[in-house]
């Protein structure tokens, strides 16, 4: 399979600070659903920054497509590849959920085009009904739940990415995004990604805590420890019951149910 996306030789330092990441390398697949797991301040959150050309003050590379992504345009860049941060909607207030998509077509207007094109409504619809966000489409996004909101954000990111048009060179990447979400909408989250990734080949990068669903839902498992790569496999390489006991400080049990691995407490 062709490479995405790849770090060489990756490292970042906080202003002031100790912490960092320390020589990161390694390549996602076109195609690949990688989950990147970690305990909290372990650097996920920093890799993905790099990662997404949120943070450029880095030394080695960042490839995306064969391209350094600091030399990559902004606007052509955000056609294909979206990031979706932790902050979620705070700031957001009384925008209609339909209006709040359209957003997403930013990266493909000319710097004076404020209008909206019958595509662009086109891609919007498409999305609408891909994530099943009928019933919400003319609802205030800010008076909507948890999860309800999370599909909305996952909406911008395909409608800025065109679920219309071919995924295979596009990729989302989200940091955590079942904070605060009970378990249906993590279970509805997680399919609409795995369904994506399966059915239009979009390449998924996303930070989870939950190593189980990391388990079930991902092709490839990244273990960050004080900023440095511990291990990059398949998930069931990565989460085996030492290195969980290692770096989660945890102990626990990977049972085996219907030939599909589970992590006890």
């Amino acid at each position: 399979m062709e490479t995405l996306l790849q770090a060489d030789d990756l490292n970042f330092q906080y202003p002031g600070q100790p912490f960092g990441l320390k020589n990161i390398s390694f390549e996602v697949k076109k195609g690949d659903f990688v989950s990147i797991v970690g305990r909290n301040g372990s650097g996920k959150s920093t890799l993905i920054k790099c990662l997404a050309g949120i943070f450029f003050n880095y030394s080695g590379k960042v490839l995306f497509n064969d391209e350094d992504i600091r030399d990559i345009d902004k606007k052509s860049l955000a056609q294909h590849l979206s990031y979706l941060s932790q902050k979620g909607l705070e700031d957001i207030f009384d925008i209609k959920v339909k209006d709040f998509l359209l957003l997403g077509r930013f990266p493909f207007k000319d710097k004076f085009d404020f209008s909206y094109s019958k595509q662009d409504r086109d891609i919007v619809r498409d999305v609408i009904a891909k994530l099943k966000l009928e019933e919400y489409e003319n609802k205030i996004l800010n008076k909507l739940s948890g999860g309800e909101r999370q599909k909305c954000l996952i909406g911008l990111s395909l409608v800025q990415l065109n679920l219309t048009g071919n995924l295979k060179n596009k990729m989302l990447i989200i940091d955590e995004p079942l904070t605060h979400l009970d378990i249906h909408h993590q279970k509805e989250i997680f399919d609409i990604l795995s369904n994506l990734n399966k059915e239009k080949n979009l390449t998924v990068v996303t930070v989870i805590h939950d190593l189980n669903l990391a388990l079930k839902y991902t092709n490839k498992t990244m273990l960050i420890n004080n900023g440095e790569l511990i291990k990059f496999d398949k998930p069931e390489l990565v989460l085996t019951q030492e290195n969980i006991e290692k770096y989660f400080l945890a102990t626990t049990e990977i049972v085996n149910i219907n030939n599909n691995n589970y992590i006890v407490l």
